[in-house]
């Protein structure tokens, strides 16, 4: 899986650009930067742009 982030408007909007399958590993890796966005912001805005994408695994989720 492929997964690059990138936060826009001063951090309010976390893009993620997904390939492949989603594994625990990236969901390990996303959880605590959208926290820490949460907790500098309020809320966030998240925008997904999937290419190629093919699913999670169920520890993913």
């Amino acid at each position: 899986m492929a997964v690059a982030w990138s936060e826009e408007h001063d951090g309010n909007v976390l893009t993620l650009r997904v390939s492949g399958k989603l594994t625990s590993e990236d969901y390990d890796r996303f959880v605590p930067q959208t926290e820490r966005l949460i907790q500098q912001h309020g809320s966030i805005r998240i925008l997904f742009d999937m290419q190629d994408f093919h699913g999670w695994e169920m520890a993913a989720l």
